[in-house]
């Protein structure tokens, strides 16, 4: 076995990884940024072989990929580079090999005299050598096809494996040729021409359907990864992969790869949650360890229930816990499930009474698991003394431990936002049962709810209960789902300090959660800050902490804690930091002169997040700001992408200068849909809100045919805060997708842009 393993891994590293770095590096936006490489372009003259490697080597960073910047002159000026460059790639123990290999594809076609030693090197096992020789001779062109060709009979299985690599990007291959290059002998042959197959049309899906069942994992991942670029027929691509879900060494990567296909994969389901049987979700499994794979196919098909159904009573807890979340997506649909799900909790609930003795990890997973079943039945029956009973009998069964947080709920979420009518009754009922484990229940199940207005009245009686576990979490859940109860919460809090049942560190903690504004809170947290000789380091910056949030005068403690306290006690720079202040005044909207002054002065701060949030501060103020343009332009050049962003956001604030955003978002560092700081920059512009609009190219970059993306939750967010016609039609066009959590939040966004923009 460890051989197998070790020569399917061998195949992927020495063939396959070059072609599929190669694939993603010539149709990536890095890839294009590389072929635009500034510094190259900028060269005047033809550079020495010193110079020239040493401007591909910084423009590169290392790495290879397709093209690269164009080189002023003839090619009869550049052609002695072409040859000194020639010398040193065919000598494989000089130390610049790879780099001159590399280097050659930044000459485009004027590099074809190369071409031989390129080929030569294709002979090579070593990845970085053949990887960098195929990413020139496809950057070279046209005179590559030739030499090349003649590779595909070679006796070298790596030679063969490139050329096809090579060929694919330069030509259309023909369907005999195909034929031939999918029989190589050598299983890093058949891998290279699956993934040579792009798979875009149904001429090559019977080819890839075939080579996923080859004896060599590896070509079978391979073609896999080809069905999974398939845009012209979904379901033809799914039934592939559903079937390749049980082989050995490719399960895992059709799974991974059912993902792009969201909602025409929702028959494959059963199939993947019987895969995981014998090899459970582990956390760098694809979206369904991450994510919740169903998010993304959404419900599963009505005609697969009975299968669901069966798979409840299976003694794999991983298959039972991904079959309720199965049955629970299709809600009331699923109805006739009731009698399965119930029997599910007897069977779980007996587990759970037993591991409570022999094992605590596995009580609290089975917990977890009870928990969702209960949930589940609520979902399909809608039946709230159905439900109350077995929940009784479940808190009967395992006992009330309420200090240590144990009681089943009503699953851990709950897939609506709304507090429906049914859910009303299900809350009031739980609400106002005697056992406290149930109470608790309905209290944890409306804290995914959005208002909870309804049940106020409820929710305050329990919060004035002894029990303080409990009352803590209701008044939680009051601040949480219903803001308009603020007032009455502070009342309560206060009436606790002031009878002493709540100590001062308690209850500034809890003003903190609850973020209860009121006069006397204030004043309390004031005399604890004065009197900080009193009480604990901890108290005292607990409570100016929380006097921060929830002041109504926020510029007058700015300048006590900074003018005064920050001085007075040391241990306060280190807990109230002028970032801390700095975090106050913004999330309290505060942009006075004064404060300007201040995130000014913090500009030279030897704290990097400090320098980093004053320049995000002072582009808040917009046009106010103007005076500090010049110091803010001199961070569009700092060494750290994060500071980069935040300058030239802020100069777009103050200034409406656009250019400094849009060179920042084409570097290499933003510009790739899996660059490292996109996030950071989508995060950016959606804080720009309409203002972000001229940037909308790059928030919908990524998005293939069918909506795909890795974060195209994220995608939907910038563009509801955009909210331009232009970008409101793109929600319109994702909520046709085939991402089934893209095509909801698209759709409740839309929803939102039109209720906003109504008159």
């Amino acid at each position: 076995m460890a051989t197998y393993r070790h020569s399917a891994f061998a195949i992927i590293r020495a063939c396959i990884c070059p072609i599929l770095v190669l694939h993603f590096a010539t149709q990536s936006d890095c890839g294009r940024a590389i072929a635009q490489d500034a510094v190259v372009n900028a060269i005047s003259k033809t550079p020495s072989v010193s110079e020239f490697l040493d401007y591909v080597a910084k423009g590169d960073g290392g790495g290879g990929g397709g093209g690269g910047g164009d080189i002023a002159g003839e090619d009869t000026a550049v052609r002695p580079l072409v040859f000194e460059l020639c010398d040193i790639a065919s000598d494989r123990k000089h130390p610049d090999h790879v780099l001159a290999i590399r280097s050659l594809a930044h000459l485009k076609a004027r590099a074809a005299p190369a071409v031989p030693i390129l080929c030569q090197n294709l002979y090579y096992e070593d990845y970085a050598v053949r990887n960098s020789a195929i990413a020139s001779l496809v950057a070279i062109g046209e005179s590559s096809i030739e030499p090349v060709s003649r590779l595909l009979g070679s006796a070298s299985s790596p030679a063969r494996a490139s050329a096809i690599a090579v060929l694919s990007q330069l030509k259309p291959f023909s369907p005999s040729d195909l034929e031939r290059y999918l029989l190589d002998p050598a299983p890093r042959g058949r891998a290279a021409a699956a993934c040579a197959l792009d798979g875009s049309n149904h001429v090559t899906l019977p080819l890839l359907a075939r080579l996923v069942h080859d004896e060599e994992p590896a070509v079978g991942v391979c073609a896999v990864n080809s069905v999974k670029r398939n845009r012209s027929d979904p379901a033809e691509a799914v039934r592939i992969l559903t079937a390749a879900l049980h082989l050995p060494g490719v399960g895992h990567a059709a799974e991974g790869a059912l993902c792009v296909y969201g909602i025409h994969a929702r028959r494959a389901i059963p199939a993947i949650i019987v895969r995981h049987r014998e090899d459970p979700v582990l956390p760098y499994d694809w979206w369904w360890g991450d994510m919740q794979g169903m998010e993304i196919t959404g419900p599963p098909d009505l005609r697969d229930l009975a299968e669901l159904q069966e798979l409840l009573a299976d003694s794999n807890p991983n298959v039972c816990r991904e079959s309720v979340r199965a049955i629970r997506m299709l809600g009331k649909q699923a109805h006739s499930a009731a009698p399965a799900i119930r029997a599910a909790i007897h069977d779980t609930l007996a587990q759970c009474v037993k591991a409570k003795e022999e094992s605590e990890d596995e009580y609290w997973e089975l917990l977890e698991a009870l928990s969702e079943l209960h949930g589940t039945l609520w979902d399909v029956t809608g039946d709230v003394e159905l439900v109350v009973r077995e929940l009784r009998a479940s808190s009967s069964a395992l006992g009330e431990h309420r200090e240590h947080g144990e009681h089943v709920e009503l699953g851990m979420y709950s897939w609506g936002n709304e507090l429906a009518p049914a859910e009303v009754s299900l809350c009031q009922r739980l609400l106002s049962d005697e056992s406290a484990h149930i109470r608790t229940a309905g209290l944890e199940r409306l804290r995914y709810f959005e208002d909870s207005g309804p049940l106020v009245p409820q929710i305050l009686r329990i919060a004035k209960s002894d029990n303080v576990s409990e009352a803590n979490l209701a008044l939680r859940v009051l601040t949480e789902t219903c803001p308009q109860s603020n007032r009455q919460v502070a009342e309560h809090l206060l009436q606790a300090y002031r009878d002493q049942k709540m100590p001062l560190d308690r209850f500034a903690e809890a003003v903190m959660q609850t973020k209860s504004a009121h006069a006397e809170i204030e004043q309390i947290l004031n005399d604890a800050i004065l009197q900080s000789d009193q009480n604990s380091k901890h108290t005292t910056v607990l409570c100016a902490q929380t006097l921060g949030r929830v002041t109504t005068a926020p510029q007058t403690l700015f300048r006590r804690l900074h003018d005064s306290y920050l001085n007075r006690y040391p241990y306060f720079r280190r807990h109230l930091s002028v970032r801390y202040l700095m975090m106050i005044l913004r999330e309290r909207n505060q942009h006075s002169d004064k404060i300007l002054q201040f995130a000014v002065k913090q500009l030279p701060h030897n704290d990097f997040w400090t320098r980093h949030d004053a320049v995000a501060f002072i582009g808040e103020f917009g046009a106010a700001a103007k005076e500090s343009l010049p110091q803010l332009r001199s961070y569009l050049s700092a060494e750290r992408p994060e500071m980069r962003l935040a300058a030239a956001v802020a100069v777009y604030r103050v200034s409406g200068e656009i250019e400094p955003m849009n060179q920042l978002l084409g570097k290499d560092e933003f510009s790739a849909v899996d660059a490292r700081y996109r996030p950071f920059a989508m995060s950016a512009i959606e804080e720009l809100g309409s203002a972000g609009g001229p940037f909308l190219d790059y928030v919908l970059r990524g998005f293939d045919a069918s909506g795909f993306t890795s974060r195209s939750i994220d995608v939907v967010d910038v563009l509801e805060a955009i909210g331009t016609a232009r970008a409101q039609a793109k929600l319109m066009e994702l909520a046709e997708t085939w991402i089934w959590n893209t095509r909801v939040d698209a759709k409740a966004a839309v929803t939102r842009l039109e209720i906003r923009k109504a008159p």
